[in-house]
């Protein structure tokens, strides 16, 4: 099927403002289109090198911004998991209409929390993607980190302060409210009765010593709702390369430091196999 040139950026959302979501065109003939998520906290923005990187594929992107981290709304202090879920659900949707109207496949990318609200939207949704990317998905933390998760949830809207770095951070504090939501989203992910929806082919790209999320939990995740299509990419650091940054930062040029080209690539070759073609 012949490819689309994609027109100038479609104005769908404000533009205004940098962290706001924002469709983004490719730098070719559009091939595909994608969806990326930012993790909790995080700027939008944060996540402009994969959606460059996207681009490079000759992708249209949809670069999302949940509830809570755009510029425009910032008080995110009774945050539910239906006001995320309803975010992505509405950027998928019209990722979906788009690449069904250019006949090319749909592609997510996310980032911790982002990894798992673009698996959680995808199973509330039925909408099924070509491939997906999950950098680090909160789908499966480590049992320290699910614990803190279990007990700040119950803080409802009053504040702790966030030890991501202020350049990525999207706001000073994070409320238990929001814990809440990744929590309740965690559940509805564990307790879907259509698993099939997911199994399309999936990189997760992961550092084994990440802080917070657990490889041996997502293999788990994997092996309970049989997702055959999904495989690992490891990213092994040393101690030394890794220094002063933490290991679940694995979103950007930054955090990935040496190692952006090599998962670069792999992520342009994961993603240059024609999936399926969509059609109106």
């Amino acid at each position: 099927m012949t490819s689309v040139r994609c027109g100038p950026h479609r104005k769908a959302y404000p533009y205004e403002m940098e962290n706001e979501t924002q469709w983004s065109r490719g730098y070719g003939e559009t091939e595909s289109v994608g969806v990326v998520l930012h993790g909790l906290n995080m700027k939008p923005e944060s996540m402009n090198d994969m959606v460059e990187l996207l681009q490079n594929t000759n992708a249209e992107v949809l670069r999302l911004a949940i509830t809570g981290h755009s510029d425009s709304q910032s008080s995110w202090n009774f945050v539910q998991r239906k006001h995320w879920i309803s975010d992505v659900s509405r950027g998928i949707e019209e990722a979906a209409k788009r690449a069904t109207t250019l006949g090319v496949p749909l592609h997510g990318v996310g980032y911790s929390m982002g990894g798992q609200l673009l698996v959680d939207a995808l199973q509330e949704t039925g909408i099924r993607t070509d491939k997906n990317i999950l950098l680090a998905p909160s789908i499966a933390l480590r049992p320290v980190a699910q614990s803190q998760l279990h007990w700040a949830k119950w803080l409802g809207p009053l504040p702790t302060p966030s030890t991501l770095s202020e350049e990525y951070r999207s706001n000073s504090t994070i409320p238990g409210s929001a814990y809440g939501a990744m929590s309740n989203s965690q559940k509805a992910i564990y307790e879907t009765k259509n698993p099939q929806n997911l199994n399309v082919p999936t990189m997760i790209i992961l550092d084994p010593d990440d802080e917070w999320i657990s490889e041996d939990g997502l293999r788990l995740f994997m092996q309970k709702f049989k997702l055959t299509n999904w495989a690992f990419r490891l990213l092994k650091r040393s101690k030394e390369k890794i220094a002063g940054r933490w290991h679940h930062l694995i979103h950007d040029k930054k955090s990935l430091a040496e190692h952006w080209d090599n998962i670069s690539l792999h992520i342009k070759e994961f993603l240059s196999v024609r999936g399926t073609m969509r059609s109106g």
